[in-house]
């Protein structure tokens, strides 16, 4: 076994704007990843569903998500994390998933209409208004507020999944590109990536973005890109061969959101990074040589509701991806999981919930219904006519769909899974 290969970035993503989670359970998932060498908390504090961070220049910001950390307590989630040798890296996602943020000041939308925090998954129409210079503006203002919370060298800014409908419509964005003399609708998210990151670097902070990015030509080469999607896994390839810095979070093996019937504990403790079918540039895996700063596991919360939920779906399947960002090279499954029987004393002795060992890795029936059926609810609350709107702006790839088929279910599931789209059952 070898531990010289331990990466610099070992990180868990935590979810708090879909569904809200008091401190007391956020310091939970804190301690809970310190057993495991984690040195690292990805805290998404804004999306379409809520925005949760206490605003004293903007408060319509908090007051409309309801839940919400006050200042004094993200200084407190921090301080506690540092004590643990845990960073916390605050995401505020932007231009894209800000429903909640434009239910407060809708004028920094496109059509300045008046909207409501999303209830259910998706990805939404509404985004921030690229144009307009009163949007950049507010921006700066809000950051300048909110970055000295966070003593992090790191700030997540998103850039996912923002669908250009309402910026091709909107005479400010194509202004804006006319002066600027772009001729994409993602060069103009280029631009404002750029801006954005011009603020953040005023302040010693290296921003991070999805992968969805890089679909830009202009972003800046020193932005830090966050690889979860092979929708993009072409664009990385020469991101990297540029020496871009990036992260290792590919979904179909590091989505901790997922049941463990679709990403059990042994396909996490034996991932090897990747990027679909597209070679990483100069090696053969991935490594610091080419940029690789790290890894992290992702909890997403549009399903998980309670505390026992969000740390059954972490706890101990982090702790597989703890040992490959240590460096921990070992493939003997059954010694990985006498180590983490230690592990889970100490979750135990800390009261943290966890999966037991026979939900570890799912088998028979019993994984195919609990995918399937984890399937069936993922567009659960999304009526007929936003499905509609979704699937034309932000449809996946056939190449995405085919590869969610081959990865989270098996051969056999095939009539099942088929029944289940057609009739919506199993």
């Amino acid at each position: 076994m070898e531990t010289n290969k331990e990466y610099l970035y070992r990180s868990l993503h935590l979810d708090c704007a879909r569904h809200f989670f008091p401190v007391s359970t956020v310091k939970k998932v804190i301690e809970g990843i310190s057993y495991g060498n984690m040195n690292v908390l990805h805290w998404h504090l804004s999306d379409d569903h809520g925005w949760r961070i206490e605003s004293k220049k903007y408060p319509k910001l908090h007051e409309v998500s309801g839940e919400y950390y006050t200042q004094e307590e993200i200084r407190e989630v921090v301080d506690y994390a540092k004590e643990r040798g845990i960073e916390v890296i605050p995401e505020i996602d932007m231009p894209g998933h800000n429903l909640a943020l434009l239910s407060a000041y809708p004028e920094y939308s496109c059509k300045g209409e008046p909207v409501t925090p999303a209830t259910a998954r998706g990805v939404y129409r509404t985004i921030l208004c690229a144009g307009q210079q009163c949007t950049l503006d507010f921006i700066e203002e809000l950051l300048e507020e909110i970055i000295p919370l966070f003593d992090s060298q790191y700030f997540h800014i998103g850039g996912d999944e923002a669908p250009k409908d309402e910026w091709k419509k909107c005479p400010h964005c194509n202004a804006k590109m006319k002066e600027l003399g772009l001729t994409s609708y993602e060069d103009l998210q280029g631009y404002f990536t750029g801006r954005v990151a011009d603020i953040l670097k005023k302040y010693g902070k290296t921003p991070i973005c999805w992968n969805d990015a890089l679909l830009a030509s202009n972003i800046p080469e020193d932005v830090v890109i966050q690889y979860w999607t092979i929708d993009y896994a072409k664009e990385m390839v020469p991101f990297i061969e540029k020496q871009g810095k990036w992260i290792y979070s590919d979904m179909f093996e590091l989505y901790l959101d997922y049941p463990h019937s679709m990403i059990p504990l042994k396909k996490v403790y034996e991932f090897e990074p990747h990027l679909y079918r597209y070679p990483i540039p100069d090696s053969h895996t991935a490594d610091k040589e080419n940029g690789l700063i790290g890894f992290e596991a992702c909890c997403w919360t549009e399903h998980i509701e309670t505390e026992k939920e969000l740390c059954e779906h972490i706890f101990p399947r982090v702790y597989a991806l703890a040992e490959r960002a240590s460096g921990i090279e070992s493939k003997d499954y059954e010694a990985f999981k006498t180590r983490l029987r230690e592990k889970i004393k100490l979750l135990e002795a800390a009261g943290i919930p966890y999966t037991p060992e026979e939900g570890w890795d799912p088998k028979g029936k019993e994984r195919r219904d609990d995918a399937i059926q984890f399937y069936l609810n993922m567009g659960a609350g999304v009526d007929e006519e936003e499905k509609k709107k979704q699937a034309a702006s932000a449809a996946p790839k056939l190449e995405f769909v085919l590869h969610f088929v081959k990865e989270f279910f098996k051969p056999q599931d095939f009539f099942a899974l088929l029944k289940a789209a057609l009739f919506g059952s199993k």
